[in-house]
């Protein structure tokens, strides 16, 4: 108490004059409605700035959490897509009743690590067993197709990305039934090549590459690439496209691993055709 009275004594001028200053401005501001509606809107801008400030850095603070939420919202959605269902009844076309039933499901994960510099790269993921993930699942981005499931340990897996010299992902162009295969020959990691398209196909610069759903890694309709050119081929009766990756290779963010829950049956029927 002593120390309090000693430091008001001692600065008690500046107090003083501080005192009748703050009361000289209330005073005049009460009494010119002018000035105190402008120092009332000045007062309103800076508290909106400084609350704003907070606002945004506490949203930076979440952001993480934000992205996560978005990532397993977006896995929802697209769970919820028609080319996500078997239909029962082919002849039937309506969806969202019983006569079609889930076919894949999508499990949100996050890149923690990628290669692009070598002939066989990988991507890093941060789900693995204990998630539902197995070998031989297909991985997709927002973006496109990213690669396919190698091996997984509990809360790892290890990604066979399109930027590898054995992916071969079953392709179509969009919008007509022509189909061939894509594979990433090597060199720039932004491009790859559409084969075993006939020749007699007409095709342009920017017609849309997707997968055709007869694998099992993925479904129908997720987008590859797009054409950048006809390349020379040395087999004539087809052509050699190349086509740009939708998905950034060179870049981290959330995927999504494909689940296929009719694989195992799929899979079962295709072992006994080749048996014969």
């Amino acid at each position: 108490m002593r120390n309090l009275i000693s430091l008001l004594w001692k600065y008690h001028f500046a107090l003083l004059f501080l005192f009748l200053e703050i009361l000289s401005l209330s005073l005049f501001l009460s009494f010119n409605s002018f000035q105190g509606a402008n120092f009332l809107g000045f007062t309103n801008e800076a508290s909106g700035r400084v609350n704003e400030s907070f606002s945004n850095f506490s949203s930076y603070l979440s952001l993480k959490e934000t992205n996560q939420e978005l990532s397993e919202e977006n896995a929802r959605l697209r769970e919820q897509l028609k080319s996500s269902y078997h239909s029962l009844l082919a002849n039937r076309v309506y969806f969202g009743d019983t006569l079609y039933e889930q076919q894949y499901e999508f499990i949100s994960s996050k890149i923690v690590n990628s290669t692009t510099n070598k002939r066989n790269n990988f991507v890093l993921i941060n789900k693995g067993k204990r998630h539902g993930i197995d070998p031989d699942m297909g991985v997709i981005s927002s973006k496109g197709v990213l690669g396919i499931v190698k091996t997984v340990s509990n809360n790892y897996s290890l990604v066979s990305s399109m930027l590898h010299s054995k992916i071969q992902v079953s392709a179509q162009l969009k919008g007509n039934s022509h189909f061939g295969i894509v594979n990433w020959p090597g060199g720039d990691a932004k491009t790859a090549i559409l084969y075993d398209i006939p020749s007699h196909v007409k095709i342009k610069e920017g017609n849309v590459v997707e997968t055709r759903g007869s694998s099992t890694y993925f479904p129908k309709g997720i987008e590859i690439g797009k054409v950048i050119e006809i390349l020379e081929s040395d087999d004539p009766a087809f052509h050699e496209i190349s086509i740009k990756l939708s998905h950034d290779f060179s870049r981290s963010g959330f995927v999504y691993v494909v689940k296929n829950q009719l694989k195992e049956e799929q899979l079962e029927i295709e072992n006994s055709i080749a048996i014969e």
